[in-house]
């Protein structure tokens, strides 16, 4: 049963922005389809019974996949994704970019498209991103992949000092520990602040699953610089496991999770740090719904007490969000499988979707904005945005 205060609103999908040149791709319309009952709250910020119901960022043929979200300053969004905009393009594709859009109203409307990174020989992909506060700094990392020999062709990463509008030329990322990866071998869940600096990581594994490793990197100028690599995990000799698409959260500036998907099986994992990322635990394996076919998982310390999970069912056409007690999954992560303090599993037949990758980020002075997006892997995917409060 949804509680009351998480009812999800189902609305018409709504056609926001267009696709266009190097800073944004063409104007387009910014229409508006979300619904507001009451008025903005302190700082700006939607008061209880804002809702956004389910809409598609933009109503095109293209393929827009891989979604990530990161709050900026003074209230804004700042919408990550890939596109590929050839007629006969898709989830692997030489014509693939990183894209982004901004919005001023929690999600209502979008500004028009801005590239983020673009190589003109191969797929630029499976970006991560990050709002730093303490520097006011963007920070992206993403991979460059030949979609017809199978390759990778180099990590890096890009900055933005004004939120998101302009990017910096690419900078490598240099990788210690699953640097040899043939094929797959990419950022996923972003970025935490530890005792040692900013965090971010990486995964590699190859196209027969032979092996999954996950490997940490450090800044401690905001973002500018990455190194002090640190490995956090690797299943290479562990029969049937396969660490992928890790996710770090953080407990306290030393206390910190990595939590990710086993990609031979549905399990996720949770690897543990005490010392702010400096060393690793053992992974401990857990599945909160038996389900067969989950979307990787997003894990994110939403307040002092809360530890949220959102991901996408894939078999059942469902979103499912725990909020959980941090102290308990920092107890025992295992503990994420049994009952949670609440839970709520979203149907989303309505819309017909076929969930991709399931991103969210807390929003409002109290956290009880929950924008959600994914993509639709059905014949034209497209990135979708909707609330749960």
């Amino acid at each position: 049963m949804i509680p009351l205060n998480r009812r999800l609103f189902i609305g018409a999908a709504a056609a926001l922005g267009a696709s266009g040149s190097a800073t944004a791709k063409t104007s387009g319309p910014q229409n508006s389809g979300g619904q507001q009952s009451g008025q903005k709250g302190e700082k700006g910020w939607p008061q209880q019974g804002y809702q956004l119901p389910p809409q598609r960022l933009e109503d095109t043929d293209t393929y827009d996949n891989e979604p990530n979200i990161t709050v900026l300053k003074n209230n804004k969004l700042l919408l990550i994704y890939r596109r590929s905009p050839t007629d006969g393009g898709g989830h692997v594709h030489n014509d693939g970019y990183i894209a982004a859009r901004i919005s001023n109203d929690w999600g209502e409307s979008w500004s028009d498209e801005i590239v983020v990174a673009d190589d003109a020989d191969y797929d630029t992909r499976n970006q991560s991103v990050i709002y730093d506060q303490e520097s006011g700094r963007v920070i992206v990392h993403y991979r460059l992949y030949d979609a017809d020999t199978g390759g990778g062709h180099g990590e890096f990463y890009r900055t933005s000092e004004n939120s998101g509008r302009r990017w910096s030329d690419p900078m490598e990322v240099n990788l210690e520990y699953i640097a040899e990866a043939p094929a797959i071998n990419a950022p996923f869940g972003g970025y935490t602040h530890t005792s040692n600096g900013l965090m971010t990581q990486w995964y590699g594994f190859d196209e027969e699953g032979n092996y999954g490793v996950v490997e940490a990197l450090f800044s401690t100028d905001g973002g500018q610089t990455w190194g002090n690599n640190v490995l956090v995990g690797d299943s290479t000799d562990v029969d049937g496991r396969v660490l992928t698409e890790p996710v770090p959260a953080r407990y306290t500036d030393k206390k910190l999770w990595t939590f990710g998907r086993d990609n031979t099986t549905a399990d996720m994992f949770a690897i543990q740090s005490e010392d702010g990322g400096m060393t690793w635990g053992d992974p401990v394996y857990f599945n909160p719904t038996n389900m067969e076919d989950p979307t990787p998982a997003w894990f994110k310390r939403t307040n002092a007490n809360e530890l949220t999970v959102i991901w996408g069912d894939r078999t059942n056409d469902a979103v499912h969000v725990i909020d959980a007690s941090a102290r308990m999954a920092w107890q025992d992560p295992a503990l994420l499988e049994e009952e949670p303090v609440s839970k709520l599993a979203v149907q989303m037949s309505d819309i017909e979707a076929d969930f991709g990758y399931v991103t969210f980020a807390k929003t409002g002075e109290d956290r009880r904005h929950t924008l959600v997006t994914f993509y639709d892997e059905d014949e034209a995917p497209n990135i979708w945005l909707m609330s749960l409060d």
